[in-house]
């Protein structure tokens, strides 16, 4: 089965962190998805922009606001295979981002035609 982890943080904490603590968090998830990698396990993923537009209908009309008035944003997405959702938010506890306050990673599965 595949999965999306979809990666969210409190853009603030991370943005506190200092030069040498953001390479530290930088090589712990390159070793973290490297590892997927060598295991078979990752699809795919990216990092997201932080510029970005947040659109929604109420009623008959749309509003559209900047994504940096939200107190979290979504930071990156992994496109995983797993056996499994418990085999997939196992994997998402071992992700390193962990390492930092307001780290939250959502699972969810990936739906097929099949």
């Amino acid at each position: 089965m595949e999965f999306m982890l979809l990666i969210k943080a409190e853009y603030k904490s991370l943005y506190e962190l200092s030069p040498k603590e953001m390479q530290l968090c930088l090589e712990k998830n390159g070793r973290f998805i490297g590892q997927l990698v060598a295991e078979g396990k990752m699809e795919g993923g990216g990092a997201l922009d932080r510029s970005g537009i947040l659109v929604e209908r109420s009623y008959n009309a749309f509003v559209e606001s900047p994504l940096d008035d939200q107190q979290e944003e979504l930071m990156s997405y992994l496109r995983i295979k797993a056996k499994d959702l418990t085999e997939a938010v196992e994997i998402a506890k071992s992700d390193p981002g962990f390492d930092q306050p307001g780290w939250k990673i959502e699972v969810r599965p990936v739906l097929t035609n099949s």
